[in-house]
């Protein structure tokens, strides 16, 4: 069984790079904001969301389009946030001689981790982008990326 298990994991290391490559788009990088392009190789492959008018959304697809849009990136990025604010409220001091905040934290404290809020956007952004836009989770990514602004205090 051991011999089994270690031929299985240096065959998988092995073809693991070549798949990689296979499937992936090297040069083209997620921007967010749309500014930059695809490269002229990979200009033709649409994503996910570009192609919902042109695809059929039936159950199946419905099924496994909510569970990975749900549990790879909504999920990961409303923990992210969640830890962001208690972090925010472990760092929070109550001061009894003035009246009490109604949020146990400050926008301030939230403000310091913009290199968490930036990875949640990014995520959101990437699951939007990368799936159908039918699914159930798009509105809650939509959300996620607002709060993450909101607890950036990037109000503009």
């Amino acid at each position: 069984m051991l011999k089994r298990t270690i031929a299985f994991v240096l065959i998988f290391c092995a073809v693991m790079p070549y798949l990689n490559t296979a499937i992936a788009q090297p040069t083209w990088t997620l921007d967010p904001f749309g500014k930059e392009k695809k490269s002229e190789q990979f200009e033709e492959r649409k994503l996910g969301s570009e192609k919902t008018a042109d695809k059929k959304f039936t159950g199946t697809r419905h099924f496994l389009q909510n569970n990975i849009t749900h549990y790879n990136y909504y999920f990961n990025a409303n923990n992210k946030v969640n830890n962001v604010v208690e972090r925010a409220k472990m760092s929070n001091k109550d001061d009894y001689s003035r009246l009490l905040a109604f949020y146990p934290y400050t926008l301030d404290a939230t403000a310091t981790q913009k290199t968490d809020l930036d990875s949640v956007i990014y995520s959101c952004t990437a699951g939007i982008l990368l799936h159908d836009l039918r699914n159930d989770w798009i509105d809650n990514m939509y959300l996620l990326i607002g709060k993450s602004y909101f607890y950036k205090k990037d109000f503009y």
